[in-house]
């Protein structure tokens, strides 16, 4: 399973807040899971049920000389073509709202590099939209063992089938063989993980999918059970919207930290049926927020506000740190790796050019296997004055195999730091609500190109704004491009509309993926020359968005220009975007109480007059500027 972290240890300080008590019937969860039958899923049959795309001809094959059981396995080939190559089966009939665990046997071919190996569950719906997914990835070492890679995800409601798929990611090859999907008879629908205080009194309503109908008149009885123990807690039930579905309300009060497992029980047809997949239940921290945070979230870096204006994926030398610096960046995001001299090395030479550092820890995409190895890197650099703050996790979202490890590890890491913050990397698809609760920084990658508005950008703030404490800091990686066909790549205009909706919308951080990539260099593409002045414009505006107050009660009579008003050094900054590809003639209405008798743009080539509390103003397609009110 994904979320391998259990604490059955603490079982005897966990209380029941229970309106009424019965001690129920003792019984031991083992469920048996439902089997879903897939074809040649061992691989005797050759590559019969499984196909190729046609990019990856030739690079998955039978290996007849290597197994987990029988006499063949499948063998996908990365080595000549490093292309991340894979084969896929799909299968129909699948059940929404239902848990399914992919999970497949998985070793090194002979004489491979160390590489991951991944399964996949893509789900679609009856439109053939792809609707939702989740990879499962391993990092094989350099040994002959064979190691089961699985995940495990509860699919949305209107999934009706689902591609299966094992991949390969590195330069090596990996033998997949006994390939495995399954369920159980009674699913957790959701939530399917929750956080919640410990020592507080919770009712928390789980929705629970059956996976054969429940045809008796009468409601059935579910109990639940913490941490598969003897002692079953009744649940108050009610009918969902068919015979599959129906909610439980469990009454909980967890009286120690840690991570739980419920499972829920219920007899059909004369037989027990338990969740063989339980819903997970972490407890937060109280008072957690970084010494090197602010109250309003800003960022302390050598004992100073500080505004990162970072980059990925940038080389580490003194030639790339002096083109950076002369670009107008602050920050940099160090390698994930085990390394601790290289990053020694990194840290000394961002020091020396006044760079801020992101130190990610979960190198081989690794949480709890990494915990030593990062406590270790907390105690030897921790009073390194380059260290900005520490990296948990980039994209958990996908990365379900080890992100049930994060409530735990992040109480380990804040235990052994309390003055750096500690990072979560969430995309748009990132489980904020649950999330928000194991990190100290909440950093959001919006790519909204080619396929996605600007304002995405702008929504994931909103709501991010909206769900994170005050203190909590919230940062952007918005794209500069990755991909050598450009299309990642926006214009200088897209990237400054990026900027601003991030701005407007409370990021204190901005970072850009990527310096390089495969065939990919930032420095030889058409953005590049436009990042010094892209940057000096955000360091100009760090000040008033970290330092600022808020101003309300200017308004605007067109609803797709976003703005934003900070008071700073007895001034108004006012920043607007009109991110739309169409001009827009806008009108800023100031209240009575606010006068001015001077407004500029930020570079003061421009004056704006403002005429019975209004300012008018003519926005171009794509156009993004900043008013400075005196």
């Amino acid at each position: 399973m994904i979320f391998n972290k259990t604490h059955k240890s603490t079982f005897t300080g966990v209380a029941f807040l229970l309106c009424c008590l019965t001690q129920a019937r003792a019984m031991t969860v083992s469920a048996l899971p439902l089997n879903i039958p897939l074809t040649n899923a061992d691989f005797e049959n050759g590559m019969d049920g499984w196909n190729v795309w046609k990019t990856f001809t030739g690079q998955a094959t039978i290996n007849n000389e290597e197994a987990h059981s029988g006499s063949h396995s499948l063998e996908i080939n990365a080595i000549v073509k490093n292309n991340n190559p894979l084969a896929a089966q799909t299968i129909t009939g699948i059940q929404g709202n239902a848990t399914y665990r992919l999970s497949a046997w998985t070793r090194l071919a002979p004489g491979s590099a160390p590489v991951d190996a991944a399964v996949k569950i893509e789900g679609y719906n009856t439109a053939n939209k792809n609707i939702d997914q989740q990879y499962g990835r391993i990092h094989l070492q350099n040994n002959q063992q064979w190691q089961q890679v699985s995940v495990t995800l509860p699919l949305k409601a209107d999934t009706v089938r689902a591609d299966l798929i094992l991949r390969v990611y590195g330069k090596g090859a990996v033998l997949f063989d006994d390939v495995r999907l399954e369920t159980s008879g009674i699913s957790v629908a959701d939530p399917v993980q929750k956080a919640i205080p410990a020592n507080s009194n919770e009712q928390i309503k789980y929705e629970l999918k059956l996976y054969y109908p429940w045809t008796e008149k009468v409601l059935p009885a579910i109990t639940a059970d913490l941490n598969s123990s003897d002692t079953q807690i009744p649940t108050v039930v009610e009918r969902g919207k068919d015979n599959q579905h129906f909610f439980a309300t469990v009454p909980l009060r967890l009286t120690q930290a840690g991570d739980y497992q419920l499972h829920f029980s219920l007899t059909q047809n004369g037989k027990q049926v338990t969740t063989q997949f339980p819903a997970k239940i972490y407890t937060t921290l109280p008072d957690r927020k970084a010494q090197f945070l602010t109250d309003n979230g800003t960022t302390l870096f050598q004992g100073k506000p500080f505004f990162p204006i970072g980059i990925y994926h940038a080389a580490f030398t003194d030639s790339a740190f002096q083109q950076l610096a002369e670009k107008g960046f602050n920050a940099i995001v160090s390698s994930p790796n085990d390394d601790a001299e290289a990053l020694q090395t990194t840290l000394d030479r961002a020091q020396k050019y006044g760079f801020a550092v992101d130190v990610p820890l979960h190198q081989h995409s690794q949480v709890a296997q990494n915990l030593p190895l990062s406590l270790e890197k907390i105690r030897r650099f921790a009073n390194h004055s380059a260290v900005l703050n520490w990296k948990i996790l980039d994209e958990p979202e996908y990365n379900l195999q080890v992100a049930g490890e994060i409530p735990s590890v992040y109480r380990a890491l804040k235990a052994a730091d309390k003055n750096h913050p500690f990072e979560l990397t969430l995309s748009a698809a990132g489980n904020l609500d649950l999330f928000q609760h194991f990190c100290d920084i909440i950093q959001r990658d919006i790519y909204p190109i080619p396929n996605s508005p600007l304002t995405r950008v702008a929504d994931v703030a909103q709501a991010t704004l909206q769900s994170k404490r005050p203190w909590q800091n919230l940062s952007f990686v918005l794209q500069c491009g990755w991909t050598p066909d450009m299309k990642t790549q926006p214009t200088a205009a897209q990237a400054r509309s990026m900027v601003y909706l991030a701005l407007i919308n409370g990021a204190k951080g901005i970072w850009w993926y990527s310096m390089y990539d495969p065939k990919w260099d930032l420095t030889k593409t058409p953005l590049w020359p436009h990042m010094k002045d892209i940057n000096a414009e955000i360091k100009v505006l760090s000040e008033p968005m970290m330092l600022g107050e808020k101003i309300d009660g200017i308004s605007c009579d067109n609803t797709k220009v976003l703005f934003t008003a900070r008071k700073f050094d007895g001034k108004i900054y006012l920043l607007i975007t009109n991110p739309e590809n169409a001009p827009a003639q806008i009108t800023l209405k100031l209240p009575q109480n606010m006068k001015f008798t001077n407004a500029q743009t930020l570079d003061r080539k421009t004056k704006i007059s403002i005429e019975n509390q209004e300012i008018k103003l003519n926005l171009t397609a794509i156009d993004s500027l900043t008013l400075v009110l005196e």
